[in-house]
């Protein structure tokens, strides 16, 4: 008679006990696969964030080449278009840190420090040399602008635009690889 009413009580308890081990291994797996989604968003965020900032650059440069060519056509508001020309710089200036923190690609970085580069050393000074110009003598700001200003201004915007790609790539590879993530952690679901 012990034994008869022992083993329902035993059957019931192994019972309880799988159904208690699927229900952790359940929220376990659930919690992985939540963990994986919201690194895989973040990550994605982040590669997108990247490519948002390399495209401001771009808006940048642009801006900033409206105010030179302003400038020339209007000579007399170029002291102001050369003062908005250098506000835009230094949100161009930001734009192009904060990519360059938020990368983990290596040649992204770098394409990024040779445009910072080549903007500081050669775009930047021909655009104040050429408002600066304009102001007193049109002719030679014109002058510069043509057989300099034009030449920079393309290597500026094909730095940019091999960032951009590079940006792009980097985004693509992290959007892969957050959907493996997700797919490995929904497989083990």
């Amino acid at each position: 008679p012990t034994l008869e009413r022992r083993i329902p009580f035993l059957v019931s308890l192994g019972s309880s006990g799988l159904i208690s081990l699927g229900l952790a291994t359940s929220t376990f797996l659930i919690v992985e696969l939540n963990r994986s989604v919201t690194g895989a968003d973040k990550v994605q965020d982040l590669m997108l964030g990247v490519s948002q900032a390399v495209l401001n650059v771009r808006a940048g440069y642009l801006e900033m080449s409206q105010h030179v060519s302003t400038g020339l056509l209007a000579p007399n508001r170029a002291a102001g278009e050369l003062l908005a020309k250098k506000e835009c710089d230094r949100q161009t200036d930001e734009h192009i840190q904060q990519a360059i923190r938020a990368t983990h690609n290596e040649k992204l970085r770098q394409a990024l420090l040779n445009l910072w580069e080549h903007d500081n050393n050669v775009t930047d000074k021909l655009e104040n040399q050429i408002l600066g110009l304009a102001q007193s003598d049109i002719r030679a700001a014109e002058h510069l602008y043509l057989t300099s200003y034009l030449t920079a201004e393309e290597d500026n915007i094909a730095l940019v635009d091999k960032a951009l790609a590079l940006a792009s790539r980097e985004a693509m590879h992290a959007d892969r690889t957050a959907e493996a993530e997700a797919s490995l952690a929904a497989h083990k679901a």
